[in-house]
């Protein structure tokens, strides 16, 4: 079977090499022994044999691959990670207790987090090394997709779907209400994107990449902010300052980079707004050598920020992904058309290169949308 794989940097047979953080990687697709599955097993009952026809990495992954070189190089020669989060696939067998799922199914991971929905079953990402090829999962790890979603969108869509859905659910907008979504061009910030003009909400997106500003305005969105990659700041936006002389400011900011944009978004929340964010930014020590120009701020100052809220009254959220509900009611909006996932690009194998492929997903600075790797 193939898998996407990252090696040590003293491998030295056949691979390609892409930069991140500054540091060469060199990754490969590699051939390795298919994992053993018998639906007669009683310990098999519950689990189910995916064959993997697409895949995407996500920021999760970047920090994994950037742990990788930084472990990888104390071990033998040859050694490697299979690496990859989001995933379609097809069911090839059931084990004798699954109900959910039958060969032939189109199936993408199901995320759900804090609750799996079965004991003994981890909750979160189902798998770090969705590339390879043959998967055995549990039931209720896996969600059945249409046939109106592609392979080149399911393959991208389960992390960006669950999380942005449970995030818009956990706001409470209320018709009318000003939403600010940071990091627009981050696809995290992009699904959300979408999930909101499904509510009746004034949108406004902020990016820092000039390129970015035609593509977000044309994704529907009322308003959108070009802000300083060195020092991102809202307040001073004419159309901010309206607000805020208007309304107070926003009524809940979707951020999934709180070391960077948590300072300036709660300097616009109007009182009792809501900020929630997904994740972090530097999420690897090695990102001290990232040469891509957004800079972490030198001290975050907490203080401020929570006399900020405790003055507003603001509630500052935390999200890791969503639920179960969230995932299926995100499968349903794309099926009928309410819910679209922008692909920037996909590449195929056998014949594409897999460091274009990573290096496409995580260095180009005009990729706008995910990018899948298929196989055929």
């Amino acid at each position: 079977m193939r898998s996407l794989a990252v090696f040590g940097s003293r491998f030295v047979t056949r691979s390609t090499t892409f930069t991140l953080a500054g540091m060469a990687v060199n990754c490969a697709i590699t051939k390795t022994v298919a994992p053993r599955f018998d639906p007669s097993d009683p310990a098999q009952a519950s689990l189910v044999l995916v064959r993997i026809r697409g895949f995407s990495v996500n920021y999760r992954d970047r920090a994994i691959i950037l742990y990788i070189l930084t472990r990888l190089r104390k071990v033998r020669r040859g050694s490697f990670i299979a690496i990859g989060s989001d995933f379609v696939g097809e069911v090839i067998e059931v084990g004798s207790a699954v109900t959910s799922l039958k060969p032939g199914d189109r199936v993408i991971g199901n995320a759900a987090y804090p609750h799996s929905g079965a004991p003994g079953i981890a909750a979160g990402v189902p798998i770090n090394w969705a590339s390879q090829e043959f998967q055995i999962l549990h039931q209720v790890k896996l969600a059945k997709v249409p046939v109106a979603i592609s392979d080149e969108v399911a393959a991208c869509f389960t992390i960006g779907a669950q999380t942005s859905f449970c995030m818009v659910r956990r706001l409470t907008l209320a018709k009318g209400d000003h939403v600010l979504v940071t990091a627009g061009g981050s696809n995290t910030s992009l699904f959300v994107a979408h999930a909101l003009r499904r509510l009746p909400v004034d949108i406004t997106v902020a990016t820092t990449s000039r390129s970015h500003v035609k593509k977000l305005r044309a994704l529907g969105v009322d308003n959108v902010l070009l802000v300083d990659r060195g020092r991102p700041s809202f307040i001073n936006h004419r159309s901010v300052r309206r607000l805020l002389a208007e309304r107070g400011g926003f009524d809940a900011v979707v951020d999934p980079f709180f070391d960077l944009y948590l300072g300036p978004a709660v300097e616009v929340l109007r009182a009792y707004g809501r900020y929630i964010t997904c994740g972090l930014y530097r999420q690897h020590s090695l990102d001290r050598r990232s040469s891509s120009g957004m800079q972490r701020p030198k001290h975050l100052d907490m203080s401020a920020v929570m006399l900020r809220a405790l003055n507003m009254n603001l509630q500052i959220i935390g999200n890791c992904l969503g639920s179960d509900r969230d995932l299926r009611e995100a499968i349903s909006a794309h099926a009928a058309g309410e819910f679209p996932v922008i692909v920037d690009s996909v590449f195929v194998n056998p014949g594409s290169d897999e460091s274009a492929f990573l290096h496409r997903s995580y260095n180009a600075r005009d990729r706008f949308g995910k990018v899948a790797f298929l196989y055929r």
